[in-house]
């Protein structure tokens, strides 16, 4: 099992955040907080790698909607980057979650 890790940087009025290894009800709650503790309210966009996501279970994709639904809340615009054919990215489809924020590419 690969560990999840969340590396987040301010760029500018953005936070650019990677999301790293297996994301499943093991650690889901510990990603909800460090993404949480990584994004300030003042902020008018999060950009979310997904490329590296190694494994993602119904707990992450839980995470990803909660912060999509915080984030729309705050009026704060979120990226996911999730790469075609990637883990993350088939999850996402596969739950018909691609409207909860803009899928790129």
């Amino acid at each position: 099992m690969n560990e999840a890790r969340v590396d987040a940087h301010l760029d500018g009025d953005t936070v650019q955040v990677a999301l790293a290894g297996d994301v499943d009800l093991s650690n889901a709650h510990l990603v909800r907080a460090e993404l949480d503790a990584a994004i300030p309210n003042h902020v008018v966009g999060v950009d979310l790698d997904l490329g590296a996501v190694t494994y993602i279970d119904s707990s992450g994709l839980q995470v990803l909607f909660a912060l999509s639904v915080q984030l729309r809340r705050l009026q704060i615009e979120l990226l996911i980057t999730a790469p075609p054919r990637s883990p993350a990215r088939h999850a996402i489809e596969m739950a018909g979650m691609t409207s909860i924020a803009r899928i790129a590419p």
